[in-house]
């Protein structure tokens, strides 16, 4: 005889959940700040081997959101967002030297990253004398938030920023890259930022 209890057997046959009809134009869009590319209260994460100007190319992308110029970084920008970068590899200074190259070689000026306030849409920090840390790992070897984690979040929201570049990403948790459990913790508190805040990710 079955000695499960008999409530095992309603909740087997609820637990995936049928399909029922409903109308396309109910859902709502993708909210996208680049299109195919960044959206909100999303991550993404663009990867490749060192030295193939990554972080050259997410500054572009940000500069290009800043100022609303899709030639920059060669997807389309909709409209002005306001973008901040946390660089955890190259000091301010280096920083920018970055930018000012990319606005002479696009033409940008200091004007065209403000919006029609006079407030400035991208900002830019370095993480090389404090570091940002996403996530700790504890003696046991599980994660726990990092100290910057809801100051990060309080400060997108507080801010109004839209995007919010990571760069790099192994540079601000305690986790070991080939562990899959403790990187799926990692990218659980990215998600937590990009959701909580409502801001895209980009790592």
């Amino acid at each position: 005889p079955d000695a499960r209890p008999a409530n095992d057997n309603d909740h087997a046959s609820t637990f995936f959940t049928p399909l029922t009809p409903f109308e396309p134009s109910s859902i709502p869009p993708r909210p996208w700040i680049i299109p195919g590319f960044a959206c909100r209260g999303v991550v993404t994460m663009l990867a490749g081997p060192a030295g193939v100007a990554k972080t050259t190319w997410t500054l572009q992308v940000a500069v290009a959101l800043a100022a609303c110029r899709s030639d920059i970084c060669g997807f389309k920008i909709p409209r002005q967002q306001r973008v901040a970068v946390w660089n955890q590899e190259d000091d301010l200074d280096e920083l920018k030297r970055r930018v000012t190259a990319i606005m002479i070689a696009f033409n940008v000026s200091w004007d065209d990253l403000k919006d029609e306030n006079g407030r400035m849409m991208l900002l830019l920090n370095s993480g090389v004398e404090a570091p940002f840390m996403l996530a700790n790992r504890t003696l046991e070897g599980t994660m726990r938030p990092g100290k910057d984690l809801q100051a990060a979040i309080d400060a997108v929201k507080a801010q109004g920023i839209d995007v919010l570049t990571l760069d790099p990403v192994a540079e601000m948790h305690e986790a070991g890259e080939n562990d899959n459990v403790q990187m799926r913790a990692v990218l659980g508190f990215v998600r937590q930022i990009a959701k909580e805040a409502g801001c895209a990710v980009i790592l």
